[in-house]
């Protein structure tokens, strides 16, 4: 197993990588700016920077020359909802496909929309009678700009899974578009299943920030990056979920169920849903059936006679003790807030309208590995804004 990674939070020699590989990136563009958050990043405008190392140069960055298994993680933070491509090996020029491995945000084509994506192919080419790769796994939750977000993927040779602030939202059930971009075939999105292992026919260039395509580089990204790391093995869940609290800034979230979703529409086969009101699939809640739905800033659950649970994330475990609070805000209704273990604990809080901090004893020694909104029987409806969950 190789790991490669780059700390642009260093002004002083940010483009050769700190693990001792000797990888250098070439900057075309993209400067270094100070950050009070995580001390500085590259900026990339979205219209013209990326970062290279040539294929000839790319030594343990090519993957597929040590198996079929491959994770990319980074902290970033967008200034758009453009796609925008973070890091990999992905050259989709139509005239000389070579792509392998990639991280994106945001490829609504099949189903990635303002979402944490991981891509990867198995010849460079497009899908079998596709004008493009279906082959990607994505995140439930979407990115709002302006925030700093672990974004990453992790593939082992049988399936892709995505993830954002370390966790891998379920999406059990997608259906791509029809022709001629799609076929309307219906499979899981994340996981996203992906027998076929990484591309050994060709090598690309390895870039950050951008992909080259058929008219030149493409896919910009518009934003911040301040950490990449490539690891030639597929990371499981429960280091994703490590990492992710590594490297999220102090005082920032590490795991956000905001229920953002960007202006206008997005689509049900681009990753969101028809019409105003989402089902809480969307965006990775598991509705036990309420009918819930997330409108425009809120979780909504209707009315009934019968007790609910929504289940708003769920971990791979994190212990107590490296909770500092979950912090909810609360619109209206009777519900409650319930942290519960696989090992049989659980903790259930009552909510008051408005914002709420809900401190976990660090006492309990059961991890934790599911939060979820629980409704009882009640002739009112329930209105969640959002939970955040803040690590030590």
């Amino acid at each position: 197993m190789d790991v490669i990674e780059w700390d642009f939070r260093d002004p002083r020699a940010p483009l050769r990588d700190i693990t001792g590989h000797r990888l250098e990136l070439r900057a075309s563009g993209a400067g270094w700016v100070s950050d009070p958050l995580v001390g500085g990043a590259l900026h990339f405008d979205g219209a013209d920077d990326f970062l290279v190392i040539d294929a000839a140069d790319v030594g343990p960055l090519h993957a597929a020359v040590r198996g079929d298994q491959v994770s990319v993680i980074a902290l970033v933070r967008r200034a758009s909802l453009d796609t925008g491509f973070i890091a990999g090996m992905w050259q989709e020029d139509d005239a000389d496909p070579r792509r392998q491995y990639g991280l994106f945000v945001s490829l609504p084509t099949y189903g990635g929309a303002q979402q944490a994506v991981g891509h990867v192919s198995a010849d460079g080419g497009p899908s079998p009678g596709l004008p493009y790769s279906r082959d990607y796994a994505a995140s439930a939750r979407m990115i709002a700009p302006g925030q700093w977000r672990v974004v990453g993927f992790s593939y082992d040779g049988a399936a892709i899974a995505a993830y954002l602030d370390g966790v891998a939202d379920p999406r059990p059930r997608f259906q791509e578009v029809g022709p001629p971009s799609g076929q309307a075939r219906e499979y899981r999105k994340n996981p996203y299943d992906f027998p076929g292992g990484l591309n050994r026919r060709t090598i690309s260039d390895f870039t950050v920030g951008a992909v080259l395509l058929r008219g030149g580089m493409g896919n910009h990204f518009a934003g911040d990056i301040a950490r990449v790391r490539v690891v030639t093995e597929a990371v499981d869940a429960r280091g994703m979920l490590d990492l992710a609290a590594e490297w999220t800034p102090a005082h920032s979230p590490l795991v956000r169920v905001d229920l953002f979703r960007p202006e206008g529409p997005v689509a049900a086969h681009e990753g969101g849903g028809d019409g105003e009101a989402w089902p809480a699939e969307a965006l990775g809640l598991v509705d036990d059936g309420a009918g819930a739905v997330v409108t425009r800033g809120r979780l909504e659950v209707p009315a009934s006679d019968l007790p609910h649970r929504i289940t708003l994330v769920r971990l791979p475990g994190l212990a107590p003790d490296r909770i500092a609070s979950i912090d909810v805000d609360h619109e209206r209704g009777a519900a409650s807030i319930v942290v519960r273990s696989d090992a049989g604990w659980e903790s259930v809080t009552p909510l008051r309208p408005g914002a709420q901090r809900i401190r976990i004893p660090g006492t309990h020694t059961a991890e934790m590995h599911e939060i979820a909104l629980a409704v009882g029987p009640t002739t009112h409806p329930v209105a969640l804004r959002h939970l955040v969950i803040r690590a030590r």
